[in-house]
């Protein structure tokens, strides 16, 4: 029985270095080779649009030899007045442009993705609660969040020209809410103005945005949004 004993302990102390020098193995086969998915990716700049159907199928041939695994497609259309100029961001020409270049990504084994717009927004400082907004369009939305203090919610829908939004602040917290608005006269808290509203503070307009501190409760905001909003 000891006997038995000390073999099975050699043969254990035997196949544990192994089987970690075997790990150990295929985690450098892995890094020396990675599969294509974990490949290095790229952006793919159409500047001012300037693309072609040869040009596509070149870039793509490329990547695959370079072991390029995926690009982001960005149409750049503020190109300075001498850069070659394409077909305008999503005209019919644009559009063709792109399936072919999907197309040719599916064929070469490349992930394609595309940028939402052309170009950088130059226009005003775009505020942080406007931004990656109103992607889709919708009447109502009802979000739910369970934090360690309690439910948090934020619901709101279109009733005509005028948005209801419901406000729900779990207990011995506080909250900033931004209620779509066009001015701060034209938001009502519970059917009363804000300024009579229990513990809600006006705090500033913030682009179209009505801004207001709030205490742990269950509000009703009513405004009259901006059409641009809606």
């Amino acid at each position: 029985m000891i006997r038995h004993a000390v073999y099975l302990s050699v043969l254990l102390t035997c196949l544990i270095p192994a089987g970690r020098l075997a790990a150990e193995d295929a985690l450098r086969r892995v890094f020396l080779s990675p599969p294509r998915p974990a490949n290095a990716r790229c952006y793919w700049w159409w500047l001012n649009g300037a693309a072609s159907k040869e040009g596509i199928t070149r870039d793509f041939e490329e990547m695959k030899k370079q072991g390029i695994s995926g690009a982001l497609l960005f149409d750049a259309g503020q190109a300075g007045p001498d850069a070659p100029r394409g077909p305008h961001f999503k005209s019919d020409q644009w559009r063709a442009l792109f399936k072919h270049a999907v197309r040719e990504a599916d064929r070469c084994g490349i992930a394609l993705s595309v940028n939402l717009c052309s170009g950088w927004n130059g226009g005003r400082a775009v505020y942080q609660v406007e931004s990656g907004r109103y992607v889709f369009d919708a009447d109502w939305v009802r979000c739910r969040y369970r934090s360690p203090y309690g439910d948090l919610a934020s619901n709101w829908k279109w009733e005509g020209d005028r948005l209801q939004m419901e406000v729900l602040v779990p207990w011995n917290t506080t909250a900033t809410v931004y209620v779509p608005s066009r001015d701060r006269e034209s938001v009502t808290e519970s059917g009363k103005e804000t300024a009579l509203a229990e513990s809600v503070e006006f705090l500033r307009m913030e682009g179209h945005y009505a801004v207001y501190a709030v205490g742990s409760d269950r509000y009703n905001f009513c405004a009259a949004s901006p059409q641009s909003l809606k």
